[in-house]
């Protein structure tokens, strides 16, 4: 996961970018698309794109690529002020969360918690625009610590020091692990890192886990 402040000034170093590349899901945002955007210079071979745009003003949007892992990808919130994506896979819903400084923790808290299925592992992960470790009695921040969720970003992701991109997970009838490690893309370094995050099922486990 990243923020990739402008995905069309960014997809030249993304196609190219070994580390992001081993992933099974590349989940962006700050995509800064609209609508009407239909650009052929943003398809990434062997990856289909799904982008949930919002573009007024500009440092908005989600866009995931998803190579050809088995999974379920819409839009569950595409608001002015948060945009939501939701990757269902066969035990994990993935959350991909971009959400403005303008909106309300109550809302993001709403329409998550609405929609957590409690037989499979939940992840969400996203710029949050909430420094985690400054603001750790936040709405959005209790709501994920009180429900059984562990944050899982161990340091500052952003230049000026706030842990701003956040990743919960909580295990639903399964026995699933994940991992987050810190990543530093040269053509995001004066911003954010990116977040790969590991999501792994039991030795005894026939199934391959999940990277993004």
């Amino acid at each position: 996961m990243l923020n990739c402040h402008s995905l069309k000034d960014k997809i030249s170093h993304i196609k190219s970018d070994k580390m992001l590349l081993l992933s099974d899901l590349i989940c962006l945002t700050e995509t800064w698309l609209d609508d009407d955007d239909t650009s052929q210079d943003l398809r990434m071979p062997g990856y289909l794109l799904h982008k949930n745009n919002c573009w007024h003003p500009r440092g908005k949007g989600v866009a995931i690529y998803q190579n050809e892992i088995k999974c379920n990808v819409r839009i569950v919130a595409k608001l002015n002020n948060l945009q939501i994506t939701l990757v269902s896979l066969a035990k994990v819903d993935v959350f991909v969360v971009y959400r403005s400084s303008t909106c309300s923790s109550k809302t993001v808290v709403d329409i998550i918690s609405s929609m957590i299925n409690p037989q499979k592992s939940i992840l969400v992960c996203g710029d949050m625009n909430i420094c985690f470790k400054e603001y750790p009695n936040n709405g959005l921040v209790r709501f994920f610590m009180c429900n059984g969720f562990e944050q899982s970003v161990p340091k500052a992701t952003h230049i000026d020091g706030g842990l701003l991109d956040h990743v919960y997970f909580r295990n639903g009838n399964q026995s699933s692990n994940v991992k987050v490690s810190l990543y530093s893309p040269y053509y995001t370094a004066n911003d954010h890192d990116a977040l790969c995050i590991e999501v792994t099922e039991p030795l005894d486990n026939t199934e391959d886990g999940v990277s993004e």
